[in-house]
């Protein structure tokens, strides 16, 4: 169960996150670091959730 909501709950960050990239159109170039970062984050994120769940069961 708690997994489940932590995995929802990074579901609807990585929503979100789509919808802005969509929403501004901005040269790749001029934010690859920031692109860097947040895609780093999200395998962070990932790596957390397989450990969480690893643990749940």
């Amino acid at each position: 169960m708690k997994s489940q909501q932590f995995a929802t709950n990074n579901f609807i960050g990585l929503e979100s996150l789509q919808k802005e990239f969509r929403r501004s159109s901005f040269s790749f170039r001029e934010h690859k670091t920031t692109i860097y970062q947040i895609l780093n984050g999200i395998l962070r994120d990932f790596e957390k959730l397989k450990n969480f769940i690893q643990n749940d069961y």
